[in-house]
């Protein structure tokens, strides 16, 4: 079961993901590539509350390339606490 939740209640800190790159929002043309940092094994990416997708994490990092887009990014972390999988957010 999915749960979108801050982890409060577990015994383990999970720092939320961050998305690097603010001028992405400048950047008009072409393919972009948006990097996510996070600690935990899996990452989803949304733009405008579409998803772009979701990637594993390789050494705390995951790229995402896509074309531009005005927006909100919004990444997510996936982690599995007790059977439950959680996500944690950030803009």
């Amino acid at each position: 079961m999915e749960q979108s939740v801050p982890p409060h209640g577990t015994n383990r800190k999970v720092p939320p993901p961050w998305v690097e790159g603010a001028a992405f929002e400048r950047r008009r043309y072409g393919l972009q590539e948006v990097v996510v940092y996070s600690r935990e094994p899996q990452v989803r990416l949304y733009l405008n509350g579409q998803l772009v997708g979701t990637q594993s994490t390789s050494e705390m990092k995951v790229v995402f390339t896509l074309p531009y887009d005005p927006g909100i990014l919004r990444a997510e972390a996936v982690i599995t606490v007790n059977g439950s999988r959680l996500t944690v957010n950030v803009r």
